[in-house]
């Protein structure tokens, strides 16, 4: 079959040294998204306006109850609530005294949120909070088997739209 083909899009970053390059420039972004993030958390939130939100929590819900984990919540660095602190929060009222980061904001982990913004954050609530041991893992797989869950989705519709013909 020919007759089809595949665009790939990314999110997209800056390059992980602009943050010293354009330092002005990006801590001047980083106020205003700052901002916009404190408005934006304020905002009321349901399922069909929010589906990323939503999405996160029932992936936070599998987790807990396919891994077996009692001690797991969400945190989100900015948009939405609860905060990555306020899950912190949470999760020493239940009793944790080690907590693992981690993000699922690409497949590979090579963002600079994935690289520098969340180490960034946990260490931060690391010296705020030197009860609590952290450790933070990056999210990601390999380059292939990004490809491999890339390839296996377009098969898959692939033959729901064949079978649509």
């Amino acid at each position: 079959m020919d007759d089809f083909g595949i665009v790939i899009m990314y999110h997209g970053d800056v390059p992980l040294d602009y943050r010293d390059r354009e330092k002005e420039t990006y801590d001047g972004v980083q106020m205003m998204m700052g901002m916009a993030s404190e408005k934006i958390r304020a905002i009321s939130r349901d399922s069909m306006y929010d589906p990323h939100c939503e999405m996160t929590k029932e992936i936070a819900k599998t987790m807990k109850e396919k891994g077996g984990y009692e001690l797991l919540e969400v945190g989100f660095m900015n948009f939405c609530l609860p905060t990555v602190e306020e899950a912190l929060e949470k999760l020493k009222d239940q009793g944790a005294e080690y907590i693992i980061a981690l993000t699922n904001f690409n497949l590979q982990g090579e963002s600079g949120h994935s690289l520098i913004d969340a180490p960034e954050i946990v260490a931060e609530l690391q010296k705020k909070h030197p009860d609590l041991e952290f450790e933070y893992i990056r999210p990601g797989f390999d380059d292939e088997e990004v490809a491999d869950i890339m390839i296996e989705k377009i098969t898959t519709h692939l033959k729901e739209w064949e079978g649509g013909k």
